[in-house]
């Protein structure tokens, strides 16, 4: 008996079968795969449960506090607060609408095009490198205890930082309560040079996957007929963004929202289309974001 072709004929069948068993995992998890966030903050140790997300009992009105403390900036400037309550129920915001330059424009464009009847906010000046709260979430950056210094690395959560937190909140309540408010979009920038050919895009944990390749699909769309030559990274596709609004979704305006069962996005634009010296590109991705935001709307994919 030949038992050294036996062996190579059995050796070819098992092989092919470990093969026909590998393919069919790799296509089956390939759809349920996660992806490990890094966390930039120190999680606080005073959080009460995970229904808490830091807001002041009713009656307290942050905005006020924040008025009485008088934050200023070391030239002395004063943070300030803009907003746009003509609209539906619909919000779209923009907590860092100076330090992320370009983004109250963004917010005010989206806003002023009609393609949906949005209501919009933007805090401008609460993060600067002299004075550096978070605003949608109740944290300030930290240097070796110095808030004075910021370097992206450690946040705290802060007593001043939960007034800004608060009269955040209670903006965004105050344009559309809650229990009526139907989708929210918050609008960031970043200058991080490995995302900047990406529009990330995070969102709430109920959303399906088959829903936000859709959404994908469409910011794809969008993007690509006005010329704005960017990826979209979705949150729950393949496509995962670096940036997930982690600490927001932990203890800040994501929690409150997830709790609310009301969906959002957490949208992150690269400095080459939101910056001042940059109008012509902004231009494109405020016509982009505009048609898609009401693209998605029309396709009942908010819900």
């Amino acid at each position: 008996m030949n038992y050294s072709k036996n062996f190579s004929f059995a050796f070819v069948i098992l092989f092919s079968i470990f093969n026909t068993i590998t393919d069919a995992y790799s296509q089956r998890t390939i759809r349920t795969k996660t992806t490990t966030k890094k966390t930039r903050f120190t999680t606080p140790t005073d959080i009460q449960s995970p229904n808490h997300c830091y807001l002041y009992p009713p009656g307290v009105d942050a905005c006020q506090l924040v008025e009485d403390a008088n934050f200023q900036d070391k030239d002395g400037d004063s943070p300030y607060i803009v907003e746009n309550a003509n609209g539906g129920n619909y919000v779209i915001a923009a907590p860092h609408g100076r330090f992320d330059e370009g983004t109250r424009a963004i917010v005010e464009g989206v806003d002023s095009a009609n393609e949906m009847a949005w209501k919009s906010l933007s805090f401008n000046g609460f993060r600067r490198e002299s004075l550096y709260f978070n605003v949608n979430r109740p944290t300030l950056y930290l240097v070796n205890n110095n808030p004075n210094i910021a370097d992206h690395e450690e946040e705290q959560v802060d007593s001043d930082a939960k007034k800004v937190y608060n009269c955040y909140v209670n903006h965004i309540k105050g344009l559309v309560p809650f229990n009526s408010l139907e989708w929210y979009v918050e609008i960031h920038g970043n200058a991080k040079a490995s995302r900047a050919g990406f529009l990330d895009i995070a969102t709430h944990e109920g959303m399906s996957e088959q829903d936000a390749e859709d959404i994908q699909e469409i910011f794809q769309n969008a993007l690509d007929a006005e010329g704005v030559g960017l990826t979209v990274a979705m949150e729950h596709t393949d496509d995962d963004p670096h940036f997930h609004g982690q600490a927001a979704r932990e203890f800040g305006i994501f929690c409150v929202l997830e709790n609310a069962n009301v969906p959002f996005l957490h949208i992150e634009i690269p400095s080459a289309y939101r910056k001042n010296n940059q109008v012509a590109n902004r231009n494109k991705m405020i016509d982009a974001l505009s048609a898609a935001l009401a693209q998605v709307k029309a396709a009942n994919l908010i819900d």
